[in-house]
């Protein structure tokens, strides 16, 4: 097992202060933030009363191995996002708690994805925050989470799993396929609120959230 650094409440806020500090330096301003659970949470329950923002989180289970608890396994995102925002917009500060690998931030992509790049998440659920053209190909081997205007290709669960989902808030979709089964954008009604793609009795569907 990893040799662990134990710090108390008064020094984890402190250095999440200091945290703070650095992001109003480098003259970012976020609109809301995001905590990818449960290491997020204490971070930015500090920094959203410091910056006076509303929060969203993102539950993510990433280790594994019957009760192994300093293993690393395959990270599989929450279906929803828990937030009492209604419209999730302008900049977002995503925060999560590096203290091992960092491999969680590494499956979150800032937009935009331009036509003619690909994105692929080979063992995890992605997540886009940004645009994507036309032109342009996601793809995950679980869910797919776009938080800007998508249109592009969206695949997901593209190693057979059938029970990945595709999470989009705007846009018009080329192509959104769910473990090879495929809607064309000529079947896919135009999205301008959440919306969730799943299959159902064999068939890929549009579901308004």
């Amino acid at each position: 097992m990893a040799e662990k650094l134990i710090i108390d409440w008064k020094e984890y806020n402190l250095i999440t202060e200091k945290l703070a500090i650095q992001i109003h330096q480098s003259g970012y301003k976020p609109d809301m933030l995001i905590g990818i659970m449960r290491g997020g949470a204490p971070i930015i329950d500090v920094l959203s009363r410091i910056f006076k923002l509303k929060c969203a989180y993102l539950a993510v289970e990433s280790y594994s191995g019957k009760g192994i608890e300093d293993q690393q396994g395959e990270l599989v995102f929450s279906r929803e996002m828990s937030s009492t925002v209604q419209d999730m917009k302008g900049n977002i500060l995503l925060c999560d708690d590096l203290s091992d690998t960092g491999v969680t931030l590494n499956k979150s992509i800032d937009g935009p994805i331009r036509s003619g790049q690909q994105v692929y998440a080979e063992k995890s659920s992605l997540i886009i925050r940004g645009n994507i053209s036309a032109g342009a190909e996601v793809a995950s081997a679980n869910d797919v989470h776009i938080y800007g205007a998508c249109h592009g290709k969206i695949l997901a669960g593209v190693t057979g799993n059938v029970a990945a989902r595709i999470y989009l808030k705007s846009g018009f979709p080329e192509l959104v396929s769910i473990a090879g089964i495929t809607l064309h954008s000529e079947d896919i009604k135009p999205i301008s609120q959440d919306t969730m793609f799943m299959i159902t009795n064999g068939q890929l569907s549009q579901h308004l959230l």
